[in-house]
């Protein structure tokens, strides 16, 4: 007889940057009760807005400027299929954007992207922990991404994509923005019947701009 793994209604999962002896804090997940919550730790992330992600389809790039504020986001994805975001500029109140609808989570069938996470400069992320904090007992994990303690490799930034999908094997799914497959991936499963798949590469994009700040995009659809 097959054992049946339970899966808790909560699981927080932090992602973390590793080298130089120590962990930045890059982004978090909580899924509660058939909610799934994302944001980043930064408070210095520009928005490259929302998109249709669909397969074969160019996804536009933005011309980020230095107009657009450089904020701390969250986003709720909740069991309807009702998406929030919530951005906060410094001290200022937090702006609401319109929400959006997209399939629920049981209708998805394939690997399917819901966040892209591109970082600062990676040796920028000055401050940092000996170890990650987690507590496994109250379901809490973290994912780390280990880094090459090179100039070369701290130089660059780190592209993260993350997608919702059925618990099993997948194909790897090409990066939305670089256009191929990355080899790099970490899974862990997030509900009875769903998993999160985080897939990453150093990369070369926006090299000059802003070294400190992060910029991330999100779907209008989950295609």
């Amino acid at each position: 007889m097959t054992d049946v793994i339970e899966i808790p209604n909560r699981i927080f999962i932090r992602i973390y940057l590793h080298y130089g002896g120590l962990y930045r804090k890059l982004c978090w997940f909580e899924m509660k009760d058939g909610d799934l919550y994302w944001g980043s730790s930064s408070n210095k992330v520009k928005s490259m807005g929302t998109q249709d992600f669909r397969f074969g389809k160019p996804v536009y790039v933005p011309p980020l400027t230095d107009d657009l504020p450089e904020v701390h986001s969250k986003y709720s994805y909740h069991r309807s299929g009702v998406v929030h975001s919530k951005e906060q500029e410094g001290s200022k109140p937090p702006i609401y954007d319109p929400y959006f609808t997209w399939k629920r989570k049981e209708d998805i069938k394939q690997l399917t992207s819901f966040y892209i996470l591109i970082t600062g400069i990676i040796k920028n992320y000055k401050s940092g922990s000996l170890k990650p904090k987690y507590n496994v007992k109250r379901n809490e994990y973290c994912l780390t991404i280990g880094c090459e303690d090179s100039e070369q490799f701290l130089s660059k930034r780190m592209y993260m994509e993350f997608f919702l999908g059925p618990i099993g094997l997948h194909p790897l799914p090409k990066a939305t923005l670089i256009g191929r497959q990355l080899v790099n991936n970490i899974c862990h499963i997030i509900a009875p019947n769903l998993q999160l798949m985080m897939i990453y590469e150093p990369t070369g994009m926006f090299e000059d701009r802003w070294p400190e700040v992060e910029m991330s995009m999100v779907p209008s659809t989950l295609k």
